[in-house]
């Protein structure tokens, strides 16, 4: 998933990069890195978003804390 992936999943998923930095307890420094390019998003939080991607609203509410 590049950046521009993450950004437009953080926007399907009604996140912003510090809520998803809490939900994957992470540093914040480190959404931001991914989500600019300047690391590469790993592969295990890429599969993450993109299962919660694909979640019925309701179970993606219970999953993010919603």
């Amino acid at each position: 998933m590049s950046d521009r992936g993450l950004k437009l999943a953080l926007e399907r998923l009604g996140l912003k990069q510090i809520e998803l930095a809490e939900l994957l307890s992470v540093s914040p420094r480190s959404v931001s890195l991914w989500a600019t390019g300047a690391a590469a998003l790993p592969g295990p939080v890429a599969a993450y978003l993109r299962v919660a991607q694909s979640l019925p609203p309701a179970a993606l509410a219970r999953e993010i804390g919603r």
